[in-house]
């Protein structure tokens, strides 16, 4: 048990590293410099020298990429000027606003993502193709078309006027409902849209399957079939593409509906430390990003074989 623990945390140190070196010399060798921003027009030599000390500019060498890397994997990121506070600081509060909209966004999507891929895999006579195709139309629409029809409908005049257009001030219970009702709203109709397809796709592949066939010529009932050994067998490649999906989804997803509404989370903090050039804030992300993508898949590796033995190899 240790030597397997102490494997696959070195797996995912090692890959950490691997990640946040890359990206780190990334920015250190391609990305274009921001100092101007600090300047004025008629800058001397000496004013320039003294704002590079101050932002501590690196150097484009591998031993400052390195320096970026173990800074920022250490947690030691320091200050930003662009954010004007120190990154660690910034990072936390982005996490706390974000983890508020996607913890919700993320459990209702993906239980109803479920609820209707059940309902259309069980063929009930209207209910069935009615979800097919409200799947099939809500899936047609892209993201920030979802975002644009949900504000005209519930923040603006034109429309019902029930929740702010943007801004976030959740400091209650009543005030957290007014702000992130419609952007829970968007998040969780998106999610359905990418789960819900995919895991009715995945459930018909079992209903395909050589043992289902056996099962129903030898008699077993169509429900015992279902929640014994297709829902069993069809779990483990659900967990596999929710592991797979949902970190890239909470940063993508995160930027588009964070700037639309103006809410100070990871997605907004990412967006803003790309338009400025903030470096280290940026690697901070992408290592937090990659952090959780790889806990995920190790979390996923270990609980699969309790559901499905063929994976326990």
């Amino acid at each position: 048990m240790f030597r397997f623990f102490f494997q696959r945390t070195s797996y995912i140190l090692f890959s950490l590293f691997c990640i946040t070196f890359l990206c780190s010399t990334i920015l250190t060798f391609e990305a274009p410099s921001y100092l101007h921003n600090f300047l004025s027009k008629n800058s001397s030599p000496r004013e320039i020298e003294k704002t590079k000390k101050l932002l501590g500019t690196p150097e484009k060498t591998l031993a400052s990429s390195l320096e970026l890397t173990l800074s920022t994997l250490f947690l030691r990121p320091g200050y930003s000027h662009f954010q004007r506070s120190s990154i660690l600081g910034s990072i936390k509060h982005a996490f706390t606003v974000t983890a508020s909209l996607m913890i919700p966004s993320l459990f209702l999507g993906i239980l109803a993502a479920l609820f209707f891929a059940f309902v259309s895999f069980l063929d009930f006579p209207v209910l069935s193709p009615l979800i097919s195709f409200f799947l099939l139309s809500l899936g047609s629409l892209s993201d920030v078309v979802l975002i644009l029809i949900l504000k005209l409908l519930l923040c603006t005049k034109q429309g019902f006027h029930l929740f702010p257009l943007h801004g976030w001030d959740a400091s209650g219970p009543l005030s957290y409902f007014k702000y992130a009702s419609v952007p829970i709203l968007i998040m969780t109709l998106s999610l359905l849209c990418l789960y819900g397809p995919l895991f009715y796709q995945l459930l018909v592949s079992e209903k395909k399957a050589p043992y289902t066939r056996t099962l129903k010529a030898m008699g077993c009932p169509s429900q015992r079939i279902f929640f014994i050994y297709q829902l069993k067998t069809a779990s483990a490649p659900i967990l596999t593409h929710i592991a797979r999906l949902t970190p890239s989804y909470i940063i993508g997803g995160s930027i588009l509906v964070e700037n639309h509404f103006n809410i100070p989370g990871l997605g907004f903090l990412t967006y803003e430390s790309c338009v400025t050039g903030d470096k280290q804030t940026i690697l901070m992300l992408i290592s937090l990003t990659a952090f959780c993508y790889l806990l995920l898949q190790e979390v996923i590796q270990v609980t699969l074989p309790l559901l499905d033995k063929r994976t326990d190899l």
